[in-house]
């Protein structure tokens, strides 16, 4: 388990990625709409 002091950094940068995933997935769907590879087109945004 982390010490308490580290749980604040740990949440932001989880938070952090979290969110950026979520862009990505909004911003690859703006941009192509759903397609069969949609998937891996994602995760190479």
């Amino acid at each position: 388990m982390l010490p308490k002091k580290f749980a604040l950094f740990l949440f932001g940068f989880l938070g952090s990625g979290l969110m950026s995933f979520v862009v990505a997935a909004v911003a690859t769907y703006r941009t192509i709409g759903i397609v069969s590879d949609y998937i891996s087109l994602w995760m190479n945004a």
